[in-house]
């Protein structure tokens, strides 16, 4: 699709219609060859913007990021309770641990 809008716009001199033409022809979108062919200018360097090989790269560094966090939360989790009662100073109203030990406990018959 991309090259068939290029191929058009050379022939005619003019972007102007090409790439509903072109939708039209291969039966899609109108929007969705417009955002083809920003793409393919981006990934090209003909268009500032983020290209397809860099957005792929900061989706996988934030998932190594999601994965790595999760295992410092339940650290945090499971460890918190020990830490604020080893430290009378953490138990300030900054320390939510006893909080949750009480919510986290079975509750009995009243």
């Amino acid at each position: 699709a991309v090259r068939l809008v290029r191929q058009l716009r050379k022939e005619l001199g003019t972007s102007h219609g090409t790439i509903g033409r072109v939708a039209d022809q291969i039966g899609v979108g109108v929007e969705s060859v417009r955002q083809w062919v920003k793409q393919a200018d981006i990934d090209e360097g003909v268009e500032p913007g983020v290209s397809t090989g860099e957005t792929k790269r900061i989706k996988e560094l934030e998932q190594e990021n999601r994965e790595q966090r999760r295992p410092i939360s339940t650290l945090r989790t499971l460890f918190a309770p020990a830490i604020c009662e080893s430290d009378p100073a953490l138990t300030a109203p900054t320390c939510h641990c006893r909080a949750q030990v009480r919510r986290a406990a079975p509750r009995g018959r009243r």
